[in-house]
């Protein structure tokens, strides 16, 4: 996960958890699609905790981890019924402590700040928290405007926009495949910025075959 991303969220902490507390989450209209009642599921970077929170009153047995400790500590004030259920930990190192492996994983506005030297060991640290079977649910920006030549927006977040193909590839070559894809508009209302929701399920070649 890029540093300068992580600091920024640490700074901006109060004002993130406000700005996306106020809206409805894209997750709301999906959840009961994508995850059954009583699934146990990690939302990685859950920032505010609005998503988690959101899981775990739709009877999902919902964590989260996120690496801005300041953020956490808002999710917590914000959403107490959370306490207990957040990490602090950052792709690829994640804390031991979770309590994996895990049905699903989400997330969210996640995988453009993370480098392209640590995407491969970033998805191998997901790949070793999923049940065979399972999914990772991937929100992602595709399409973003106002990013200088080196990949950053005027506050200094890194942003590397990736198709949801090749998302898929790098990932189908770890033994997942491309179940779903849904297009989101963006919730705050933004010019200029594209969501995909892309799910792939984990189990390799076995358990896909036993599913035809």
């Amino acid at each position: 996960m890029d540093r300068k991303t992580v600091d920024y969220y640490n700074r901006k902490a109060s004002e993130i958890a406000e700005r996306y507390n106020s809206i409805e989450s894209p997750l709301k209209s999906l959840i009961h699609l994508l995850f059954k009642k009583g699934d146990r599921i990690l939302d990685i970077g859950c920032g505010s905790g609005r998503d988690t929170a959101l899981m775990l009153g739709g009877d999902l047995d919902a964590y989260g981890v996120d690496p801005g400790d300041v953020l956490l500590t808002e999710a917590e004030r914000i959403y107490p019924e959370l306490s207990g259920r957040l990490f602090r930990g950052s792709l690829p190192d994640l804390p031991s402590r979770l309590p994996s492996p895990f049905d699903h994983l989400y997330m969210s506005a996640v995988i453009m700040h993370i480098p392209d030297k640590e995407l491969h060991s970033c998805a191998i640290a997901l790949r070793n928290l999923l049940n065979p079977g399972g999914t990772l649910v991937l929100s992602h920006c595709p399409q973003r405007e106002g990013l200088g030549d080196d990949k950053r927006d005027e506050s200094g977040r890194l942003f590397i926009l990736r198709s949801s193909d090749q998302i898929a590839s790098l990932f189908e070559g770890l033994g997942f495949r491309k179940k779903q894809l849904f297009q989101n508009r963006d919730a705050l209302g933004r010019e200029g910025i594209v969501w995909e929701t892309l799910v792939l399920e984990y189990g390799g070649e076995d358990v896909f075959s036993r599913k035809k």
